[in-house]
């Protein structure tokens, strides 16, 4: 087979479902001008899909590993303290303190209007840090001795879910009813100072072995009853009514 190429340009290709055909404009009639060998059918664009994604996944990655290589490690953390130690308050129970203690003192301003003295309010705010205190007491000391539990019924909290360690917990107890006391000894006086110290040591007889009362139902119920019941209303109406130089009197519990 002879033939005479006139310039070194490169054969054109085209595929179709049958042959690849090769055509050439410079060769000459004597030559072959076409070449049909079968070819396999081949489907790109599964495998452009698959790059598609692979690339995009990769992207993603490195844009994750640049993100955290530019991240504080110190803000991180206290980004991780601060939703342990919000999860380990309890928030359902902070409201409940706080709703209950606002109709409180709202009921007490509205009985004697021409008592109010806005000078007080820091006091107000004093009085519901020390309630978020001892709640925050309470509810923290049961976390501690009820690991195992927790790791079953409730794995979102931060002891049971190994975000806060048992011995980070014990300092934030331990600095909650400290706070607690001194600011309710400072402000209301000795008698709320011995309905809150009740309240704490209630608290901790529900929790800690070898009493452990929440174990019984009654004894549980009672010692819910009386803390979240009795001491928080009788306690915060009888501090609101003395801020305002009023004596207690049953009467007005009873309205």
């Amino acid at each position: 087979m002879a033939a005479i190429i006139s310039s070194p340009s490169p054969p054109r290709f085209s595929i179709s479902p049958q042959c690849l055909r090769l055509h050439s404009p410079h060769l000459y009639a004597t030559t072959i001008s076409s070449l049909c060998v079968p070819v396999l059918k081949f489907n790109a664009r599964p495998m452009i899909s698959t790059l598609r994604h692979s690339s995009r996944g990769l992207s993603i990655r490195a844009s994750s590993q640049v993100g955290a290589a530019g991240s504080d490690p110190l803000l991180d953390k206290l980004s991780s303290f601060k939703d342990s130690f919000w999860r380990f308050l309890r928030p359902h129970t902070i409201r409940g303190t706080a709703l209950g203690s606002v109709a409180l003192v709202t009921r007490a301003l509205i009985e004697n209007p021409a008592l109010i003295n806005w000078c007080l309010t820091f006091k107000a705010l004093y009085g519901l840090i020390a309630l978020i205190c001892g709640n925050g007491y309470i509810v923290g000391i049961n976390q501690i001795y009820d690991i195992g539990i927790d790791k079953v019924n409730k794995p979102y909290l931060p002891i049971a879910a190994g975000d806060l360690s048992v011995q980070s917990a014990w300092l934030l107890v331990l600095l909650f009813a400290a706070a607690g006391l001194l600011i309710v000894g400072w402000n209301f006086g000795p008698f709320i100072s011995s309905l809150y110290c009740l309240g704490l040591f209630l608290g901790t007889i529900y929790s800690v072995p070898p009493f452990r009362l929440k174990r019984y139902p009654v004894a549980a119920f009672l010692i819910i009853a009386t803390v979240r019941g009795f001491l928080l209303n009788f306690g915060v109406y009888h501090a609101t009514r003395s801020a305002l130089g009023l004596s207690f009197k049953w009467r007005h519990m009873q309205r």
